[in-house]
């Protein structure tokens, strides 16, 4: 089930969200399936123009629904400062991004599911979502989530991500935990 979207005058943290997951999704689509190199994320991190024409398409698309008779509407007030955090999170993305090279992105913002026995076998549920990115560093395959909002980046075990009665379980560990397991059903064979 999705939430039934609220129009706003001002960008709230689900806008925000989406917002810089359009972004980085529309920065990385010309590298899908190619080994990222330094010479990649320099051109982005040099060219702050591309960035803030992204985030210029994005607002118009996503916060002022843009439908062609919108074009390159003035972000002002707070959403101009929203703006600018937006591309400072993205060039940071992407500064911590130079510092994983070499890697290959196999998926954006791919949707993924699997079948999940419970009680024994005897009954299934399916479970999804949708993965922010997916690369392959060494052969290996990493779950990226970006997370825009607060949230914790510890837990003291893996049995803690499961405690329904912690007061602050990591839910964005456990998500991430959750898309890995799917990639897993989906792609172990």
């Amino acid at each position: 089930f999705e939430e039934e979207e609220e129009v706003s005058e001002e960008v709230d943290a689900r806008m925000f969200g989406k917002l810089f997951h359009t972004v980085m999704e529309t920065l990385y689509q010309p590298f899908l399936n190619k080994t990222i190199e330094e010479s990649m994320l320099k051109s982005l991190i040099d060219n702050k123009q591309i960035i803030e024409n992204v985030l210029n398409e994005a607002f118009s698309i996503h916060f002022f629904r843009a439908d062609g008779s919108r074009k390159n509407p003035t972000i002002e007030g707070r959403n101009r400062l929203v703006f600018e955090v937006i591309k400072k999170m993205v060039l940071q993305t992407l500064r911590v991004d130079m510092k994983r090279l070499p890697f290959k992105i196999v998926g954006l913002e791919q949707k993924v599911s699997a079948t999940v026995g419970i009680f024994q076998g005897t009954k299934a549920v399916r479970i999804g979502g949708i993965v922010d990115r997916i690369d392959s560093v060494s052969g290996d395959i990493e779950i990226i989530d970006y997370k825009t909002g607060t949230t914790d980046h510890t837990f003291n075990s893996l049995s803690d991500l499961f405690d329904q009665q912690a007061k602050k379980r990591n839910k964005a560990a456990f998500q991430t935990l959750v898309y890995g397991f799917i990639w897993d059903k989906m792609y172990s064979g």
